[in-house]
């Protein structure tokens, strides 16, 4: 079988997507709209500010939920830690884990792992600290009595997590893992140290193989599109397209319930957010629009996919993006010239393996001067 080509966040068109293996067929774009306010604005100055204004204010309609998943741990190996670091180094981590046929639950296995194995080194090197400050027979007994204790924390830990019967040795070997390539424990030492304490809405009984995905939420501001008209817009509605193009990125991130001890407290855990990669890619959206003297409206949709470039795979990462509303503004007479001001909110939502981790709210601003009536 031939190799796949490098994975890439790829722009295709609602036609090229719906033809896709395995991929819902897409619905037609909804055109949304709205009626002109009444009372008119005094200057053409006001028009523009009304359309500034709005585009600046628009943001995700609905926020997506963090999703909660479930996985198992993972005795990892030098091939998990190559997987690993490689998805963390790409600038397009979802086309990497989609190269390496893996799905988040198998992101999260390997991460979670590492992070106990991680922890477990770092206890280890307490512990030799402990056991060298200890001046008598006692001091060093309680020394390794505490020792004792992190072994147990960290194999009821795994167990858990669906690794059972974890000894010393299966810990140490792990160890000699993870620190083996440097590469790999930097990587991983990169991802556990942008973790952040945080809450969840996650019960904590029996959630050590729970993780969230937690979407990225964010909006997106240009300037808007200004037209002129040679006919008035009663007679003669202006109906035209916008194509935008825009380079997105965003996090991937998972909120994970980890073991994270100290020294006299093996038994400690927080809920804590990863950042395990990076994804930077292009998604277009074509937005079409009319506009007369009474009102406006607009329909679109965009799409993105990072999985047409690969064999025999069957879980993507897809974006899509349509317009959510219409919005007519405001309008304004002056030296025989009406000015009207419109603008168009955009959505775009990317979901990973059905999961959704990127949010973006876009405002499209539209400003038309055409002679008046």
């Amino acid at each position: 079988m031939p190799k796949a080509k490098e994975a890439t966040m790829v722009q295709l068109s609602a036609a090229k997507l719906s033809k896709k293996k395995g991929m819902k067929q897409l619905a037609k774009p909804k055109v949304s709209s709205a009626k002109f306010p009444s009372r008119k604005l005094k200057k053409a100055g006001d028009v523009r500010k009304k359309v500034v204004d709005w585009t600046k204010k628009q943001k995700v309609l609905k926020p997506a939920k963090p999703q909660t998943v479930r996985f198992k741990a993972t005795k990892i190996t030098t091939r998990d830690l190559d997987g690993l670091r490689k998805i963390h180094e790409s600038t397009v981590g979802t086309a990497e884990m989609i190269k390496q046929k893996q799905r988040p639950t198998d992101i999260m296995s390997k991460s979670y792992s590492s992070f106990l194995v991680l922890e477990y080194t770092k206890m280890r090197s307490q512990y030799i600290q402990q056991y060298k400050k200890a001046r008598s027979g006692a001091a060093r007994a309680a020394v390794r009595k505490q020792w004792a204790k992190h072994i147990r924390a960290v194999a009821s830990t795994f167990a858990k997590a669906g690794v059972k019967n974890i000894k010393q040795v299966d810990l140490d070997r792990m160890a000699r893992t993870l620190t083996g390539k440097k590469g790999n424990l930097k990587a991983v030492t990169d991802i556990y140290n942008t973790g952040t304490r945080v809450r969840s809405a996650t019960s904590v009984r029996s959630v050590s193989s729970v993780g969230e995905v937690v979407p990225t939420i964010a909006s997106a501001t240009l300037p808007p599109d200004t037209l002129t008209s040679l006919g008035d817009l009663c007679d003669n509605p202006l109906q035209a397209r916008i194509e935008r193009s825009f380079s997105c990125g965003f996090a991937f991130r998972v909120r994970l319930w980890c073991w994270c001890p100290t020294w006299w407290n093996p038994g400690r855990w927080c809920w804590r957010t990863f950042t395990l990669a990076g994804v930077s890619f292009a998604i277009g959206i074509d937005i079409g629009y009319r506009i007369d003297c009474r009102g406006f409206a607009a329909w679109g949709a965009a799409y993105a996919e990072a999985c047409g470039t690969l064999l025999g795979i069957r879980f993507c990462a897809s974006c899509e993006g349509r317009v959510e509303a219409g919005a007519a503004l405001g309008q304004s007479t002056g030296d025989g010239m009406c000015r009207y001001g419109a603008g168009a909110s955009v959505g775009i939502s990317c979901q990973f393996c059905g999961l959704t981790v990127f949010q973006m709210g876009y405002g499209v601003g539209l400003l038309v001067t055409a002679p008046c009536i």
